[in-house]
């Protein structure tokens, strides 16, 4: 029998209602419309939760599961030791997920239903609740990229204090399960009751969609990484295949539900954005980018870390190809003729001749197969002298080890050690040249043509 507290922490890792909790009440825009003035003359009727109670609350039910523990607000190391954070912990950074966030972007197939509530109106025999629920207005992340990608979107209008009553009409939903839902969200302290009804908390405001914080991207069931997360529920059939559970919940991969959903791919590019922002000037500072006069981005979405490459070293100039070239298009119209971006898969032909090419958190989307392919196209444009630079978390040295399960269940791919990368790069005539370590969980690695 094992002692109490490790029973109680074991319990507190493997529940699942407070993350669904959450992700619903911000799937529901509960977050957005219950804001008000917190200096506004309410009183609540419930002490705001302490780690304590929400840990007390979430015991046996709740805590960090799937692909919610990763990437916290911000968080851009990867401690192994944070696997074991409490349920307090998990709760007091909102359970947020990297998911799909992690991917770098480009091909490829998905409909059905949800976990609860479905998020896709076209999904197989969906409840008229669960379709209710998305279509509420506001309650969906739909906006327009624009450039540079926006790191957040509008959320519903905040209304202020509500009743359930009032809340469960505005949003068709049965009033005795919201009633419950609010309950649990009052013990995590994500709102308050008062005698108007609820109201978001400052704490539960880090959920609303213009926070700021990633976490409305990550957790909303109808973007990129919210809907990603839902395939968890199948890990199982991912752990006994080795293929990703993605299309065995949606009938379709990730890259086809992002060509055929614009706002999927919106929101997919707003993460990438958000997810990388604080980490750009890590990869601008460790590499020697101004050896190179031209560089092209190979599926670099919005051409972010692109952008602060040629931002950085007025000599060089840039190319990025990408299934969506809209978005780093308007992103590096600032540069004029020292950069465009072209519409195109990383498994066809690209630009050749060019003295680097750049895979940001690319292969690890891919099992060996594809990302195999994809080093081939690399291998097929590059010149003698040219570089391939492959921006990855390495296995082993900084990358969590949940990133590989995120990485499995979304697209069936994975983190890859460094004698991995070299083993993946050789058939194509690549050999590995050099290694440097990021600060946080990445390292740039350094491929070049073997000279024989």
């Amino acid at each position: 029998m094992g002692n109490d507290t490790d029973i109680r922490l074991l319990r507190e890792m493997s529940g699942l209602v407070t993350p669904m909790a959450l992700r619903v009440a911000v799937t529901l825009g509960l977050p957005d419309r219950l804001r008000a003035d917190h200096a506004a003359n309410s009183t609540p009727t419930n002490a705001p939760a302490t780690a304590t109670d929400v840990a007390a609350a979430t015991d046996a039910d709740s805590g960090a599961t799937g692909a919610a523990t990763a990437e916290a607000v911000g968080a851009d190391t990867a401690d192994p030791a944070a696997e074991t954070t409490t349920v307090a912990d998990a709760a007091a950074a909102t359970t947020a997920a990297p998911g799909a966030a992690d991917a770098a972007t480009t091909t490829a197939p998905g409909p059905a239903t949800g976990a609860g509530l479905t998020t896709d109106a076209a999904a197989t025999a969906p409840s008229s609740n669960a379709a209710t629920i998305v279509a509420t207005p506001g309650s969906t992340a739909t906006a327009t990229v624009a450039a540079p990608v926006s790191t957040v979107v509008a959320g519903p209008a905040a209304t202020g204090p509500a009743t359930v009553d009032r809340l469960a009409a505005e949003l068709d939903v049965d009033p005795m399960a919201l009633e419950l839902l609010l309950g649990h969200l009052v013990t995590l302290g994500v709102v308050d009751r008062i005698d108007a009804g609820y109201r978001t908390t400052e704490f539960g405001a880090n959920l609303c969609a213009d926070a700021g914080t990633g976490l409305h991207n990550l957790l909303h069931h109808d973007t990129a990484a919210g809907r990603a997360d839902l395939a968890f529920v199948d890990l199982a059939h991912s752990i006994r295949t080795g293929e990703p559970a993605y299309p065995l919940r949606y009938g379709r991969d990730f890259w086809t539900d992002l060509a055929e959903r614009p706002h999927l791919r919106e929101a997919f590019d707003r993460q990438m954005t958000w997810r990388i922002r604080q980490r750009i000037p890590r990869f601008v500072e460790a590499f020697d980018w101004a050896r190179f006069a031209t560089i092209v981005d190979v599926g670099g979405g919005p051409g972010d870390l692109l952008a602060a490459v040629l931002e950085a070293h007025p000599d060089t100039r840039g190319h990025l190809v990408d299934l969506e070239a809209g978005p780093a298009r308007a992103n590096l119209a600032r540069f004029g003729d020292r950069a465009g971006a072209s519409k195109g898969s990383f498994f066809d032909p690209l630009p050749a001749g060019r003295d680097a090419y750049l895979l940001f958190d690319i292969l690890h989307d891919w099992d060996d197969d594809g990302a195999g392919r994809i080093l081939a196209r690399c291998a097929e444009a590059m010149t003698r002298d040219a570089v391939l630079v492959v921006i990855e978390g390495i296995r082993g040295v900084g990358a969590a080890t949940e990133m590989d399960l995120i990485m499995l269940v979304h697209f069936g791919g994975r983190e890859r050690s460094i004698a991995e990368l070299e083993k993946l790069a050789e058939p194509h005539g690549l050999v590995l040249a050099g290694t440097t370590k990021v600060q946080g969980d990445h390292s740039v690695l350094e491929f070049r043509k073997h000279p024989i």
